[in-house]
């Protein structure tokens, strides 16, 4: 996308935020091309982001609450501190992200891809993991607590004293994780593959 088409719509989109919608416009950048665009804290609530390449971008601290960001190619990109509270992410790309105390709670990640992401004090309280991809995952300091997981591959992930307090993980790949103290409080691991996980504090 052009930058100077991009300043315009977010500057549309940004008088739709300041206005509550009375003004400006919801930024439609489906399909867009940010790859390697520098958006820093941008306040993008509520946009349509389906189907977007935003790999190797800076999206540090940006504000997706609400955003469609379906099927989304968010690959490399640097996404620390990031809100995506309430974000639909279906199918999306997260391989090899940096996602260091981004926020997911309450958003919708089913089938996407987080496989190689950096994942220090990650938020994905309430969110549905359903069918996401985990595995090898460092996710020690991540919140998972009533997350819905079923299906979801954790496979040799490390969730180590992770708070797990009411997660669905049926039909979950749990085979070689290391849930050694993590908190399963009224976790369902109904049909899940332990087959080599290390627990010790199964509730």
């Amino acid at each position: 996308m052009e930058t100077e088409r991009l300043k315009r719509i977010l500057a549309s989109h940004a008088l739709y935020i300041l206005t509550e919608g009375e003004d400006g416009e919801v930024a439609n950048l489906q399909r867009s091309d940010f790859s390697h665009f520098d958006l820093d804290s941008a306040d993008l609530r509520y946009a349509n982001l389906n189907y977007a390449n935003l790999s190797h971008a800076d999206l540090r601290a940006v504000d997706f609450r609400d955003c469609k960001i379906r099927y989304a190619n968010l690959s490399d990109s640097y996404l620390g501190r990031a809100f995506f509270i309430k974000a639909d992410l279906t199918g999306s790309d997260l391989n090899k992200a940096y996602l260091n105390r981004a926020n997911f709670s309450f958003a919708n990640l089913t089938g996407a891809d987080l496989r190689g992401a950096t994942v220090e004090e990650t938020d994905f309280r309430y969110s549905i993991l359903a069918k996401s991809n985990f595995s090898q995952l460092d996710l020690r300091n991540c919140k998972l607590n009533e997350a819905n997981l079923t299906k979801a591959n954790l496979s040799g992930a490390n969730l180590t004293k992770v708070d797990l307090t009411s997660a669905i993980l049926t039909d979950a790949d749990l085979s070689h994780t290391d849930l050694r103290g993590a908190n399963l409080t009224n976790v369902d691991l109904t049909s899940a593959n332990l087959i080599g996980a290390k627990m010790d504090n199964l509730a």
